[in-house]
């Protein structure tokens, strides 16, 4: 989850110097705001992160690695984006 939190500040930072509003879309040059350029593209079991749009929802857990992981409970909060669609 803090690969998360670290692109939905990298999204804000990018909507907050490009000018996008809530509903635009991403670009990739989102990469640019993570220190080091070093972008999570992929979570700690090599499933991808799902991007939305500029908004309360704009990176999201993959639904794959929130099924393999659905036995500890994890509380996913705004990242969970999918509920349970895979079981």
């Amino acid at each position: 989850m803090n690969d998360c939190r670290v692109i939905d500040h990298a999204i804000d930072q990018w909507a907050i110097e490009t000018g996008a509003k809530q509903g635009d879309g991403l670009s990739m040059n989102i990469t640019a705001y993570v220190k080091g350029n070093n972008f999570p593209w992929v979570d700690p079991l090599g499933n991808p992160y799902i991007f939305w749009s500029v908004g309360a929802t704009q990176v999201s857990i993959n639904p794959w690695t929130t099924a393999q992981l659905r036995d500890l409970n994890i509380d996913w909060g705004n990242y969970n984006n999918f509920g349970s669609l895979v079981n």
